[in-house]
């Protein structure tokens, strides 16, 4: 979902794979060692699109921490290969996240194609 924050900034790094990030209108195609940074009120979403993609999200401030703890699943699993959160339980789950600074303006973006990048 196109999401904004507006108290905190999202940082992406892609150590391996490739990310699909859209940000204030653009799509950008993240590939090993390709970082962006997205300030407070940056309109943003992202996929991972290769398997075995690796990511390292910054946030600042501490006022995301709670996401985690809400969304996130349980697991005993040293690696955890589900992915981070089931989309579908933002609006399900939740009925929204504001008191998590996560504001929806919007559907995810269309992806980009091969052909396309």
């Amino acid at each position: 979902m196109r999401h904004f924050h507006r108290l905190h900034t999202e940082n992406f790094f892609c150590l391996s794979g490739r990310i699909l990030l859209y940000a204030n209108g653009v799509e950008t195609l993240l590939t090993a060692g390709d970082y962006v940074h997205a300030p407070a009120g940056t309109i943003h979403s992202f996929a991972m699109d290769a398997h075995n993609t690796r990511m390292l999200g910054m946030l600042t401030t501490d006022v995301f921490e709670p996401f985690f703890d809400r969304l996130g699943e349980t697991t005993d699993d040293s690696v955890y290969t589900d992915g981070l959160v089931d989309p579908g339980t933002f609006l399900t789950k939740l009925g929204g996240l504001a008191d998590l600074d996560v504001e929806f303006v919007g559907p995810p973006p269309t992806r980009l194609r091969a052909s396309d990048l």
